[in-house]
């Protein structure tokens, strides 16, 4: 749970250009997979994380935070601009918090991020997901307000489906966050961008999820 905590934090301070958030340790990390036969949508490319795949637009910037090159995709999102930056840095200094990131290289209408974060972490197979939507809703940041949820099937699968507003400096933020458990794997993937340019993100978001293909087994070993 600590590890969507942290995607939360990560998404809020991202969009508000707040302060850093400390580094979650301690999360399993994910055999790479190679990229599947995930049905393409036009102008759009796959992904990859560790042990998570996703489709979005092309022109997105992101990857995995483990990967080999990993310093060449941090530099090049720096390199996009100080707003980029912020979020750049944060996923450098966080590596076990996300298996997979990817921006908008676009800002959106309040001059912040577009951005897709993804967060696995293990929990007992018991554990329900309505349970783990429950404690999730107790223990979010005060700043941020659930103002709907429901469950939903992503590709057949149960999933949590939250949407969430945040004031901070200013500015208004918006989350749409996906909730995946497969056997001891729970999922996040967390959409986030202006509250102003939400409605307009949302079809791209909600076919973005319908891509998400994550490994239901995860190998842990130390980050």
């Amino acid at each position: 749970m600590s590890q969507l905590f942290g995607l939360f934090s990560v998404c809020l301070s991202c969009l508000s250009l707040g302060t850093s958030v400390t580094p979650v340790g301690g999360s399993p990390w994910l055999s790479q997979p190679t990229p599947s036969t995930i049905a393409q949508v036009p102008g759009w490319k796959v992904f990859v994380g560790r042990g998570v795949e996703l489709g979005l637009p092309s022109n997105y910037r992101g990857g995995s935070p483990s990967a080999a090159d990993a310093k060449g995709l941090i530099a090049a999102i720096k390199g996009l601009g100080a707003e980029f930056a912020q979020i750049a840095r944060m996923v450098e200094q966080n590596p076990s918090t996300f298996v997979l990131f990817a921006v908008d290289p676009q800002l959106n209408a309040m001059g912040g991020v577009t951005n897709v974060l993804v967060a696995a972490e293990q929990v007992a197979p018991t554990l329900t997901l309505e349970a783990y939507l429950t404690t999730l809703a107790k223990i979010l940041p005060a700043q941020i307000r659930i103002v709907d949820r429901q469950q939903v099937k992503i590709q057949g699968q149960p999933a949590g489906r939250l949407v969430t507003e945040a004031a901070a400096q200013g500015v208004r933020v918006k989350q749409l966050i996906y909730v995946i458990k497969q056997n001891r794997t729970v999922w996040t993937v967390g959409y986030s961008t202006a509250a102003e340019d939400y409605l307009q993100h949302l079809p791209l978001f909600e076919r973005s999820i319908q891509t998400f293909k994550g490994q239901a087994e995860v190998v842990i070993s130390q980050p």
